[in-house]
């Protein structure tokens, strides 16, 4: 049951975590810009409609270094419409880190799936049965570091997804594992979890130990397919 972690250092993510606060800045701005205009529903598709557009002409930036280095410029100056609009709301900040702030989601999305493309090749050259498709936090701290992790058997498509979560009632950890169909080339999710394959627990003992049996009947339904 060997898993590939791949090597493969996400060297976008450490590169980007600078850019941290600046990204939590224009989301910060985005929420801002919407919750002054839910009052006014006229107002607010003006400004959907307005970022949007901003936010689509930063298509061709592709990376959050990119988005950083072009932030100055357009809080002085704008950022380009295809037609000539002198309303001045679309230089305000908040309008434009709202369209920063979408940009900024996409290039994430964008990094996120090439990244899992890139640890599925490996490992595939490396005859993995498992590889890690993302993982996040710690699954001993509890909500200290949230922990979450998505595992796809190769052969199968099918992926053991666990995490932590906060109890709605007490604040405590809730301890989740459920298993997905996913593209075993993308690693993108085909089907959301039934509900009776979503299992909660208060114990990291018996979550851990469910993950292991989730992985161990995804491999033998596997192997049983295949014979």
């Amino acid at each position: 049951m060997q898993t590939s972690t791949d090597g493969i250092k996400n060297s976008a993510v450490e590169r980007q975590k600078p850019l941290v606060p600046l990204c939590a800045r224009w989301a910060e701005l985005e929420r801002q810009l919407y919750e002054g205009a839910l009052s006014d529903a006229a107002r607010y598709e003006h400004l959907l409609t307005t970022v949007r557009g901003f936010a689509a002409n930063l298509g061709k930036i592709e990376s959050l270094e990119g988005l950083a280095a072009a932030w100055p410029e357009a809080l002085r100056d704008g950022v380009g419409m295809p037609t000539a609009n002198q309303d001045p709301s679309y230089r305000e900040e908040k309008v434009l880190g709202a369209a920063f702030s979408i940009r900024a989601r996409e290039i994430n999305r964008l990094e996120a799936g090439r990244l899992v493309r890139q640890r599925v090749l490996q490992a595939r050259k490396t005859q993995c049965t498992w590889v890690i498709l993302d993982e996040a936090g710690d699954p001993t701290s509890g909500l200290n570091s949230p922990y979450r992790s998505t595992e796809m058997h190769l052969v199968s498509g099918w992926a053991v997804v666990s995490m932590t979560q906060p109890d709605g009632l007490n604040g405590t950890p809730i301890y989740v594992v459920t298993i997905v169909k996913v593209d075993a080339t993308t690693g993108e999710i085909e089907d959301l979890p039934e509900v009776d394959e979503w299992k909660e627990f208060h114990s990291q003992e018996e979550f851990l130990a469910c993950k292991l049996e989730m992985r161990k009947r995804i491999e033998a339904l596997s192997d049983s397919a295949s014979s």
